[in-house]
């Protein structure tokens, strides 16, 4: 990655944090992505003020996040059964993975960049992202922000880090400009 786009990266980060922008060059950044809507913390995802543990009951992610627009429960390559069924909010930019026959869902996933799976929801999310003490700005990466907060390289290009009891994976574009998704799930103990 150029340092240019890496300080403009950081710059956006940092923007929520501080008000204000690193440069002239930096985008202001839009009055509905200020407020965080979304954040992972050592409890669970909060979305929208509600709070999802994991594993837990589709009827909790239902109450939470609404119906899912789409259910994928199609075989795989080799016509095998799927492990997980997918459920996809489109508009929200959000899928989550539940056991076959009604199991717990144990996954959620934040999508910014999907485009190459069938689960993918059509539509980025596009609220800011709070992981820790970290801000996931429209899914700006920045490989120095993830360091300082705890997450490492794991089966690159993958990112990685475990809080309380969950597990956090951070799929990057091949340029490492950008995510693809953020994936929590349980930690298997």
């Amino acid at each position: 990655m150029a340092m240019s786009g890496m300080l403009a990266s950081f710059c956006g980060v940092l923007l929520l944090s501080l008000g204000a922008g690193c440069s002239k060059r930096t985008p202001a950044v839009p009055q509905q992505l200020l407020g965080s809507a979304a954040a992972i913390d050592k409890h669970g995802i909060r979305i929208d003020g509600a709070l999802i543990t994991l594993p837990c009951g589709e009827a909790r992610v239902r109450e939470v996040l609404g119906p899912p627009d789409r259910e994928i429960q199609s075989a795989g390559d080799g016509g095998e059964q799927l492990e997980n069924r997918i459920l996809v909010w489109d508009e929200r930019g959000l899928y989550a993975y539940a056991h076959v026959n009604n199991g717990p869902v144990h996954a959620v996933a934040f999508s910014f960049k999907c485009e190459e799976s069938t689960f993918c929801p059509k539509t980025p999310f596009a609220d800011n992202l709070q992981i820790g003490g970290l801000t996931i700005l429209a899914g700006f990466f920045v490989e120095r922000a993830l360091w300082e907060s705890g997450f490492a390289p794991e089966y690159l290009p993958f990112w990685s880090k475990r809080l309380g009891h969950y597990h956090i994976f951070i799929t990057p574009d091949e340029s490492h400009n950008k995510i693809i998704d953020i994936q929590v799930s349980a930690a298997n103990e």
